[in-house]
């Protein structure tokens, strides 16, 4: 698990957002392009994508209004 916190806000792998928060319904491909038209919250170091733990109730909460 390489899962880090940044601060106060903790940051999942791709595939661990994907497992985790999707339940593995959403595919690898289709989250990396949501990722790069910026649709998800994320960060990038170096090649690696990071995606905050709370990016989920994000995207909700910002569909919502």
């Amino acid at each position: 698990m390489t899962t880090a916190t940044t601060g106060q806000r903790r940051v999942l792998t791709v595939e661990e957002f994907r497992v985790q928060k999707l339940g593995g319904k959403v595919g690898r491909n289709a989250l990396y392009l949501a990722i790069e038209r910026n649709e998800v919250p994320h960060v990038r170091i170096g090649k690696k994508i990071f995606i905050f733990d709370d990016a989920l109730e994000q995207m909700l909460g910002s569909a919502l209004v």
